[in-house]
């Protein structure tokens, strides 16, 4: 007979469950790549459940998350110096920067993560 061990093995791995306690709509998205795995689009208005985001981080996968109301997340791509100006010159508060292939993506919440760490 075959014992299954108890659900708390079956742990939502860290990097699942961090962003997912932080309140954001998390969903699979190809191993290496930016490509949704499946439907996602319910997740732009309600959050998965954690059976299901245990599902998901069960097989190789990055994790997409759904930006706006349903992750309190907004997310502005300032793709050259011009943009970046335009930004800071309308008010825009100091955020986390990600700079990856000389590109701005930056999330904007409250963590207390001054403008230009990198994410």
């Amino acid at each position: 007979m075959t014992v299954m061990p108890p659900e708390r093995e079956f742990a939502i791995p860290a990097r699942w469950s961090q962003l997912y306690d932080l309140g954001f709509s998390v969903f699979p998205v190809e191993a290496r790549g930016k490509k949704p795995l499946g439907k996602w689009k319910a997740y732009q208005t309600e959050r998965a459940d954690l059976d299901t985001v245990r599902q998901w981080a069960s097989r190789e996968s990055n994790i997409g998350i759904a930006t706006g109301a349903v992750s309190g997340l907004i997310v502005l791509d300032l793709d050259s110096a011009e943009a970046v100006a335009e930004a800071e010159g309308m008010g825009i508060p100091d955020t986390i920067e990600n700079t990856g292939n000389k590109r701005g993506h930056g999330p904007d919440r409250s963590t207390g993560i001054k403008k230009g760490q990198s994410c």
